[in-house]
């Protein structure tokens, strides 16, 4: 039997699924940005609403030029709306995809050596060390969460319908203002489920990009992002730290951002030591 935490909305065109007001939305909204080559997988129409929608707009800018979901936009050269080579700046490294849009080609400018791992003086190649959320933590927080919450509504209605989403609409509508922890890691994970289907699925996988979900508990609701070669994770229930720690043992690379949330897992791992 389902919990129905959230309105019962049974297709109705008129309700916004952040702010649960009525409208008559006359935007579209792509679920993954368009920016990012997804020109499918859209919500129904006048599911969110045109302010929701502008409020939104201001974070998605921000992840889609300050971070290193940019850097994979113009590795993968996919053109911005007025049909240019899309930009983005990490830091004080200013970057752009190709001109001629050949994928795997992206002009850098501010490197220095100290920006190399292993780099090979002989051979000029190295690894670049991108920073790739530094400054843009709590928008890439809001990024994911309104990605999963229209993700779930577009094709999981079941796992939308039975769970509270209300921390998750406040953070979002700017009611709370807490940072919402997120993680970035490289390991595989099979227990995730793919929320789109079909199609829908297909097309994102098209444009380098997949979107999942695993319930560990009822405080654990995980929505999985990956863009290119970027994986970041998110709780979409609540700030904890717990579920983290399963993932920390199994990734030495994984990373907790904002960065203080660090401290306090460190800090809470040492305690019940």
């Amino acid at each position: 039997m389902l919990n129905h935490y959230s309105k019962n909305y049974k297709e109705m065109s008129n309700i916004c699924i952040f702010c649960d007001n009525e409208n008559e939305a006359k935007s579209v909204e792509h679920i993954v940005p368009e920016s990012l080559g997804n020109t499918k997988y859209i919500m129904p129409r006048n599911s969110v609403c045109d302010n929701c929608n502008k409020r939104f707009s201001k974070f998605e800018e921000k992840v889609l030029t300050k971070t290193v979901f940019a850097f994979e936009r113009a590795r993968f050269a996919i053109k911005t709306k007025k049909g240019n080579a899309s930009i983005g700046k990490l830091n004080k490294l200013e970057f752009s995809g190709d001109k001629n849009f050949r994928k795997n080609i992206v002009s850098i400018r501010g490197i220095s050596l100290d920006d190399f791992k292993e780099f090979d003086p002989n051979t000029g190649s190295g690894q670049l060390v991108i920073p790739g959320f530094v400054g843009s933590e709590n928008a890439t927080s809001k990024f994911l969460l309104k990605v999963a919450l229209e993700s779930l509504y577009k094709s999981q209605k079941s796992t939308f319908k039975s769970h509270n989403f209300n921390q998750l609409k406040e953070f979002l509508n700017t009611k709370s203002n807490i940072d919402w922890p997120f993680i970035t890691t490289s390991i595989i994970m099979p227990e995730f489920k793919s929320i789109p289907r079909f199609e829908d699925k297909h097309h994102l996988n098209e444009i380098k990009c997949s979107i999942s979900f695993c319930k560990l508990d009822d405080k654990n609701l995980l929505f999985k992002f990956k863009y290119g070669g970027v994986t970041a994770i998110i709780n979409m229930l609540d700030r904890n730290l717990d579920w983290i720690k399963k993932y920390r043992t199994l990734d030495e690379t994984l990373t907790v951002l904002p960065e203080h949330y660090r401290k306090k897992l460190s800090d809470s791992t040492e305690n019940k030591e």
